[in-house]
């Protein structure tokens, strides 16, 4: 368990907003550390969501996090687990930005998911996410991120879910699975 090791690579981007999944909370596999707050700290975002989703033996439990540099203006969960699997979701995320040059501050819808292994499960849960209307009564040009971990092996949610709904999607998919892989394309970062 080495969380510096985490916030090293992390801060090395300076990023402004971070979705991360399998975050512990009380576990005692993580020392019972709160990792939301502990990353949140360490690379100085000082705004944080967090939503459990699986309880781990032993005590505590993991889900998704948003950390952010901008506040958070309000958070929310949405339940994407299948029946009889286990649970995931997709936090959501209002976050304040502020504008450039004196421009006005607004509102950045930023959603977490975690889908699950099987292809059945992710398609069941993405037919969920977008049923659920997670866009109803955001004004038209309101800005939205969807990320996280899709378990998307072959790159094929993009295309079939997110181009329909008005999303840009890469035009190949970044090898991050398995874990190895993301070693060979290091050299080429996604921004």
């Amino acid at each position: 368990y080495r969380p510096e090791r985490i916030t090293a690579v992390l801060g090395h981007y300076a990023p402004d907003l971070v979705l991360l999944q399998e975050v512990d909370d009380g576990a005692r596999r993580s020392k019972r550390d709160r990792q939301h707050e502990l990353f949140g700290e360490a690379l100085e975002m000082p705004h944080r969501a967090f939503f459990p989703n699986v309880r781990v033996r032993g005590g505590g439990s993991y889900g998704n996090a948003v950390l952010s540099r901008f506040p958070i203006a309000a958070a929310r969960n949405i339940d994407l687990t299948y029946p009889g699997r286990k649970h995931r979701s997709a936090l959501d995320g209002a976050l304040t930005v502020p504008g450039e040059h004196g421009a006005h501050a607004r509102v950045v819808h930023v959603f977490n998911l975690h889908l699950g292994l099987a292809r059945f499960e992710r398609i069941w849960q993405l037919s969920r996410f977008f049923a659920d209307h997670p866009f109803a009564g955001l004004a038209q040009r309101t800005p939205v991120v969807v990320g996280g971990d899709f378990n998307d092996v072959w790159g094929r949610l993009g295309r079939t879910f997110f181009e329909p709904a008005g999303f840009h999607v890469p035009q190949r998919p970044a090898r991050t699975f398995p874990a190895w892989t993301s070693i060979l394309t290091a050299k080429y970062p996604v921004h």
